[in-house]
């Protein structure tokens, strides 16, 4: 049987372990907080074989539950942000009838590595059609996700275009501010089925350090941006969860220890999840002046 890392603990009950169920997920211990992720799961096609297809970490369970406007899952890597981002999209896309989601990624090659292959190689088991073409992954009922990245100008012309029922940043700190700002316009829905679930929303998730970091910190997690240049900022409408290396209970034992190699300040924004870390960027064109 597959055993969590030690360093894993559930975000809720803080000392619960996760325990490997037979249909190959973790719940966490604790029966309360289990049955608090089953509420959020993926069911299978009764001929699948098998019960869900995705059972969310506590994490997860939170990014599903929110339903601010704007929402970071941001801090600490290897919390499964990533992936609980794109499954919380495939939900929404099975919940509701013709639902569009727009998916980002800074550069094509990020978004071909990670969302693209795992799109394709998810279809089958959603009962969607991925077509390569035009990056999209459609479900029967209408919805859709629509993969995007932003390396130019006309790639954000062709995004601001249209309208999306939700908006989903991957990597936001590697957007900077501005862009950020630009594509969270197009999260607007007149959908009565999205109204009813609080309306459209932009969902980011982050490690931190990159461009757009002092423009998240600012705006989702301190919420004090500077209101002489934004006047109609209002706290109310974001939300920041807290990413952990714990959350993860699919994590490789020695992921920790991998992170562990870092040079102190990128440790501290990789495996603390430190927002107030600026020294030591990963990325190279980091200029805290462009950050919003």
């Amino acid at each position: 049987m597959r055993q969590a890392p030690e360093i894993a603990r559930c975000r809720w009950c803080k000392d619960g372990k996760f325990i490997f169920a037979e249909g190959g997920y973790f719940l966490c211990e604790t029966p309360a907080c289990a049955a608090r992720q089953l509420k959020h799961a993926l069911r299978a096609s009764e001929d699948s074989g098998v019960e869900y297809l995705y059972v969310p970490t506590p994490a997860q369970v939170e990014l599903r539950e929110c339903r601010t406007k704007k929402l970071l899952w941001g801090g600490a890597a290897g919390g499964a942000k990533s992936h609980g981002l794109r499954w919380d999209a495939y939900f929404w896309c099975q919940t509701i009838p013709e639902y569009e989601s727009l998916l980002m990624r800074r550069s094509y090659p990020e978004l071909e590595s990670t969302h693209l292959l795992r799109m394709e190689r998810d279809q089958v088991a959603l009962g969607a059609k991925y077509d390569k073409q035009k990056r999209m992954l459609i479900w029967p009922n209408g919805s859709f996700i629509k993969a995007g990245h932003c390396e130019s100008k006309s790639d954000l012309t062709k995004i601001l275009s249209t309208e999306y029922d939700d908006v989903r940043i991957d990597e936001g700190s590697t957007f900077e501010g501005v862009l950020t700002r630009e594509l969270s316009t197009r999260a607007r829905s007149a959908k009565p089925l999205v109204k009813d679930r609080g309306g459209a929303f932009v969902r980011i998730t982050s490690n931190p350090g990159g461009v757009g970091a002092l423009y998240l910190k600012d705006f989702y997690i301190d919420k004090t941006p500077d209101l002489a240049e934004f006047p109609d900022y209002n706290a109310s409408e974001y939300t920041f969860i807290q990413a952990r290396i714990s959350d993860n209970p699919w994590l490789d034992d020695t992921y920790e220890g991998e992170l562990k190699q870092l040079d102190a300040d990128r440790r501290r924004q990789l495996l603390d999840g430190d927002w107030t870390v600026f020294g030591s960027q990963f990325f190279p064109t980091w200029n805290p002046g462009s950050a919003a």
